[in-house]
């Protein structure tokens, strides 16, 4: 799962590259995702040593970013 958000931290730098309006709503980094928008805590996204409720609301969190990618990647292909 680490290198998983690993991949997602370099597409969203790669796509900031091409397009500096883009943003996440959670930031990532080192394997914690930061909730940005309500308690501001930083989510492990390791199963070992999390609680149950932790790890949930870190996938929830890498979800909802990778639908923000799809969106993004999705409007660079519509018909205009």
């Amino acid at each position: 799962m680490v290198g998983f958000l690993d991949c997602l931290q370099q597409f969203k730098e790669a796509v900031e590259k091409v397009d500096k309006r883009f943003c996440l709503p959670y930031r990532m980094e080192k394997g914690k995702i930061y909730d940005t928008s309500g308690s501001g805590g930083a989510f492990s996204i390791k199963i070992q040593f999390n609680s149950e409720e932790q790890w949930t609301k870190a996938l929830k969190f890498v979800l909802t970013n990778l639908k923000w990618g799809l969106a993004w990647v999705s409007s660079q292909f519509t018909d205009k």
